[in-house]
């Protein structure tokens, strides 16, 4: 699977993630997660929104992986099945 890297490379921990009530489904959309981005000196919360969906692909929701201690934001982005 290829993974939408950004460009976000930060040297301590993302605070948790935020837990929030995923609305009513609604045809023909997904509900993409809310994550912590990055602006130049904090994190800041980004609310989960909906995004128009796409026969044959799935969404992959953002996320923050820790590499060797830097923590690399990874967008959300549609991945073929």
């Amino acid at each position: 699977m290829a993974r939408n890297e950004t460009l976000v490379v930060v040297t301590h921990e993302p605070p948790p993630v935020v837990e929030e009530v995923e609305p009513a489904g609604r045809p023909g959309w997904v509900w993409a997660h809310g994550y912590w981005r990055w602006n130049g000196h904090d994190y800041e919360s980004v609310g989960g929104h909906w995004e128009r969906d796409r026969p044959g692909y799935h969404y992959v929701h953002p996320f923050w992986e820790n590499r060797k201690g830097k923590w690399v934001l990874h967008a959300g982005v549609w991945v073929k099945n």
